[in-house]
């Protein structure tokens, strides 16, 4: 008999590579699964110091947010009427009234949105990044971070600005291990050649990722034109910036033929927030055409001020999205949506997670089977179960979520925050926001 520290057992496991096992278990000690079979297998070779009976739940790999803003919590619905220039306008504004308060409290709000849907880790772009850290640090998630870094053009505030990202990356390099910190230029459209320039000489001094909007808008597009006379890519491309960096890029919505072979052939990793894109009109990215290029293909979900943090009703739009672009079912298997949701955003970001097996780490969670919109569940003749999991759940399905071996949600209740606190707190914060941005003119120094 050995010793483990969490025994989950009698569930249904799920992921991408193994497919689905009925009447299963996973033994966890420390932060890694340490086995995974039969839950008679594991009760018989296991003692544990705490035991989740899963009769009636999925396990799941835990679901990763490839490009969110968690603060943006405070900004739901503030800026849901415009795009383009627009946006920037209004976020701009309200974005720079933000205090280190605010933005802690606006990420513990984010964090507890996220593991309440089954988010066990997120990449993040944001200022007062050290307060984000601080909840997510407190939340029990796993985080990719990048102070944004933003000059819009100005190259005389370029260094400054490399300069507070980079110092953040140092003072978190060691601080938590769920904590990663990233470089984060905002964008090719938002930022001087020289701030890119210098982004990507640190990212290779570094070995730091780069986490950045990647050819996001019709409007992006306008501007690039403009100023460059191409596109982002290629902008980039003649920059170097690819070369010996790995890029993160958040939406990669608006590339031709020769960019998507381009970034095939770099170490580009797109975070596809179809939600957001949608509601703002913006366009659907042709997901087949990024996989069949070699491009690594995550989703996130962008900010709040754009859409919500459900990874799980990612999937469904991501689903609904293809099969409208390529005008038949299934464009994308489900296996390929889910796979996107967990392994490749562990790929990007350098997580060990996506799959429930010995050696990966314990980042999972536990999905109700019990609701009626996801029976019947039906394993032979022909099994829905990934489908089921893909098209109709939510967020709310979810029951249990664990990261790095830690139970950090049981019931619906999140042990690691305080729910009704964290609550009061951002509608308090959100509400004197929008009031002094209601006073200000258009403008500020923001960075989101």
């Amino acid at each position: 008999m050995q010793d483990c520290d969490l025994l989950v057992s009698h569930a249904l496991l799920v992921d991408a590579h193994d497919g689905v096992r009925s009447d299963a278990g996973l033994a966890v000690q420390g932060s890694r699964i340490v086995d995974a079979g039969p839950s008679s297998d594991l009760a018989s070779r296991y003692r544990a110091k705490r035991h989740l009976d899963a009769t009636g739940r999925i396990a799941l790999p835990g679901l990763v947010n490839a490009h969110t803003h968690a603060s943006s919590s405070l900004f739901r619905g503030y800026a849901s009427d415009v795009s383009g220039q627009g946006f920037f306008d209004r976020m701009w504004r309200i974005e720079a009234l933000l205090s280190d308060e605010d933005v802690y409290v606006g990420a513990l709000a984010g964090c507890l949105e996220m593991i309440q849907n089954g988010v066990t880790g997120f990449a993040n772009h944001f200022s007062h990044m050290d307060q984000v850290a601080r909840a997510v640090e407190e939340s029990g998630m796993r985080a990719g971070l990048s102070r944004t870094m933003l000059d819009r053009g100005d190259a005389s505030l370029a260094d400054r600005e490399i300069r507070e990202g980079l110092e953040f990356a140092e003072r978190w390099a060691t601080r938590c291990p769920r904590i990663q910190p990233m470089l984060g230029p905002h964008a090719a459209y938002t930022c001087s050649d020289r701030l890119l320039d210098r982004a990507g000489e640190e990212a290779r001094r570094s070995g730091l990722t780069l986490h950045m909007h990647v050819s996001e808008s019709p409007y992006e597009r306008e501007v690039m034109s403009k100023r460059t006379g191409t596109t982002t890519v290629r902008h980039l491309e003649r920059l170097g910036l690819f070369e010996g960096t790995r890029v993160l890029g958040a939406h990669a919505l608006l590339l031709d033929d020769a960019e998507v072979a381009s970034l095939g052939r770099a170490d580009f990793h797109a975070a596809i927030c179809a939600t957001g894109k949608l509601n703002r009109g913006q366009g659907i990215a042709d997901l087949s055409r990024l996989l069949e290029a070699g491009i690594n293909v995550c989703l996130g979900t962008d900010g709040s001020a754009s859409d919500n943090l459900d990874v799980m009703l990612g999937m469904k739009v991501t689903h609904l999205a293809q099969n409208h672009l390529h005008r038949r079912p299934s464009a994308l298997p489900p296996e390929t949506i889910l796979e996107m949701a967990t392994t490749n955003a562990g790929r990007a970001l350098d997580w060990e997670i996506g799959r429930l097996a010995p050696g990966q780490l314990a980042d999972f969670i536990l999905v109700d089977a019990q609701r009626p919109h996801l029976r019947p569940l039906i394993l032979e003749p022909r099994s829905n179960v990934m489908f089921n999991l893909v098209y109709y759940a939510t967020g709310a399905d979810v029951d249990s979520v664990v990261v790095d071996g830690r139970v950090i949600m049981e019931g619906r209740r999140v042990a690691t925050l305080d729910a009704d606190e964290i609550l009061t707190r951002l509608q308090a914060c959100a509400q004197r926001l929008w009031e002094e941005a209601a006073r200000e003119p258009v403008g500020g120094a923001s960075r989101s």
